[in-house]
């Protein structure tokens, strides 16, 4: 989605992302059907990493939908687009990201949600 302004920058851009999730809910995915085959374990802990942070469908529309309700005013574009399978080897997860001038995270706990903000393409008011 892109915010109109965000502490100081215009149309920045943010991703939404589950930031935390369950060994329980790791175990419930056919890992061989959604990563692409390999013998690196580091490159697929990285892939499955990828796969957890997304939203289910269901999720995804629950979330726009209170995005639409809650903040219409305040966001210039909400945008969705379903992972392709299978996820390629390697892949960072948005949670790998590191902090700092141009990204940021602001963490949701009720919603189990990460946002990672980019401000590299925004502009500042």
């Amino acid at each position: 989605m892109v915010i109109k302004s965000f502490k100081g920058r215009r149309d920045v851009e943010v991703h939404l992302f589950r930031g935390t999730w369950t060994t329980e809910d790791e175990k419930g995915e056919d890992w061989t059907a959604l990563l692409s085959s390999s013998d690196s374990s580091d490159n697929k802990a990285d892939s499955r990493r990828v796969v957890m942070e997304a939203f289910t469908e269901t999720e995804r529309d629950r979330i726009v939908s209170y995005l639409k309700e809650q903040y219409s005013t305040r966001l210039t574009a909400i945008r969705s687009r379903p992972l392709s399978f299978p996820v390629p080897e390697g892949m960072p997860g948005l949670s790998q990201l590191e902090a700092g001038k141009n990204v940021g995270f602001i963490e949701f706990e009720k919603s189990r949600a990460t946002v990672w903000i980019s401000h590299s393409e925004a502009s500042t008011t």
